[in-house]
């Protein structure tokens, strides 16, 4: 346990740390937290005879993990979890890959992380996590910045929510205009009235982007729901 053992963990990042077993936490109870850029190494500890202890479990070893990125970690059996024996880990509505046997709701895409490099483990608005944990297993009321635990209805997966913007909300928007159940010829007024309020926002004229919004709402019932009601 590198970074915490036999211990509970809540809107934490656990980076850089290293271990035999569990790089970043062994025996620990984690809940919505990062865990990553951690190693398990192996310790050549009897020179005499060659003998290797491999590491296991560059993320975490013997763990509880819910609503949690477990990525970009390093062992010689299990990079992310796990050993060369069984998964040791349980994982819930956790971002991880390879996809775990123990546990459900997890995802495998990479988690979309701000600047990795840079240290910055916040989430992209593209990120797979975003809205994809379990508020059932969510234990405190505020992210690690302070912000409210939940900000959109659903806990994003990580110690960080991301917060609702007026553009991240019409950028849903423009993914749902671009359904492919809406026909072309209908697009475009649709996109260009939701690009213009953007425009709005960015500019700080909140008047104009609330018009232009209404005026998106208007054109869906006007051209979209006669046809297709439920999109």
């Amino acid at each position: 346990g590198g970074g915490a053992f036999g211990s509970t963990q809540n809107n934490c990042t656990l980076t850089g740390n290293l271990a035999i077993y569990g790089g970043g936490a062994h025996g620990c109870t984690l809940n919505n937290c990062t865990v990553a850029g951690n190693l398990a190494y192996a310790y050549f500890y009897d020179e005499d005879n060659g003998y290797v202890e491999y590491g296991s479990g560059g993320g975490a070893f013997g763990s509880t993990l819910n609503n949690c990125i477990l990525y970009f970690n390093t062992a010689p059996y299990g990079a992310n979890y796990g050993s060369f024996y069984n998964s040791s880990s349980t994982l819930n509505y956790s971002c991880t890959t390879p996809l775990p046997t123990n546990g459900v709701g997890n995802i495998t895409s990479e988690p979309g992380f701000v600047d990795l490099a840079g240290g910055d483990l916040r989430l992209r608005p593209d990120s797979p996590c975003v809205n994809a944990g379990n508020n059932a297993l969510v234990q405190t009321a505020t992210e690690l910045d302070g912000n409210p635990r939940i900000a959109d209805g659903t806990v994003d997966i990580g110690p960080f929510e991301l917060p609702v913007t007026p553009t991240i909300a019409i950028g849903r928007l423009l993914l749902l205009v671009n359904d492919p159940d809406l026909e072309g010829r209908n697009k475009q007024p649709l996109l260009a009235t939701l690009s213009a309020a953007v425009s709005s926002f960015d500019r700080g004229n909140q008047t104009a982007a609330l018009n232009q919004l209404s005026a998106f709402q208007h054109k869906v019932r006007a051209q979209i729901a006669p046809r297709n009601p439920a999109l």
